[in-house]
């Protein structure tokens, strides 16, 4: 378990990559801001809030040659995976399922 000054250098240290990631948006440096993203998803795995399914979209969008970061939506165990750049669909498997990562989401046949 973390200390109270682990995490406090830990929020602080999420802080500044969310004002980076800011400041990159808005003066459209989509290289920096994907930078930022996977430094913040980094961040988010630091504090455990990211669980294995999410972790495995997130390297598998990564190894995508049109993304340039990625990093999970919200406070942890979010809902999404937030890309910069071009997802190309790629069938992907998880827990013995076989599924489509798509702009579309994560499908599968039943």
């Amino acid at each position: 378990m973390q200390s109270a000054d682990n995490y406090s250098d830990l929020f602080n240290r999420i802080d500044a990559s969310t004002i980076a990631a800011d400041k990159a948006l808005r003066n459209k440096e989509w290289t920096t801001l994907g930078l930022e993203l996977n430094n913040g998803q980094s961040l988010m795995e630091e504090l455990g809030v990211c669980d294995n399914a999410l972790t495995e979209i997130v390297a598998t969008m990564n190894k995508m040659p049109d993304i340039v970061g990625t990093k999970i939506s919200g406070s942890g165990l979010g809902d999404c995976v937030l890309g910069i750049g071009v997802l190309n669909d790629v069938d992907w498997i998880y827990k013995e399922i076989l599924v489509k990562l798509s702009a579309r989401g994560v499908e599968h046949e039943s």
